[in-house]
């Protein structure tokens, strides 16, 4: 009989008591609330990192741009060439339709690596200079 009440007692934690175990010990997360670009340098937290990184808009809408090509293009290839070049054929009309979702992944991957650092770094250009 005590092993069901010891069980229901260690199930019923209160939410003051579950939150005092989550936290870590030792350290004071109030200083993230209050990081200002003002009072960061004094409190040691780095704005930056609280509000999270930018990115472009070109990447933004590079992304978007390729989610859609990415849904439109394999239904596309596969419909048409069901209908046009292979009449009658899924299987033929399958294949096509992932190859050309592969060629679409293909293209954003090649636009991703061509694509230059938005931020180019200040050691390469000392480097350069000297």
């Amino acid at each position: 009989m005590q092993r069901s009440e010891s069980s229901t007692t260690g199930a019923s934690l209160s939410a003051t008591q579950v939150t005092t175990r989550t936290k870590p010990a030792g350290k004071d997360l109030s200083a993230l609330s209050n990081a200002t670009p003002s009072n960061a340098s004094t409190q040691g937290v780095a704005v930056a990192a609280a509000s999270g990184p930018v990115m472009p808009a070109r990447v933004v809408i590079k992304l978007i741009l390729f989610s859609v090509l990415l849904f439109v293009v394999p239904f596309s290839t596969y419909f048409l060439s069901l209908h046009h070049v292979f009449p009658g054929n899924m299987i033929y009309s399958a294949f096509a339709a992932a190859i050309s979702a592969n060629v679409v992944l293909l293209g954003y991957v090649i636009v991703a690596v061509t694509e230059g650092d938005p931020t180019p770094d200040t050691d390469t250009k000392a480097k350069k200079t000297q």
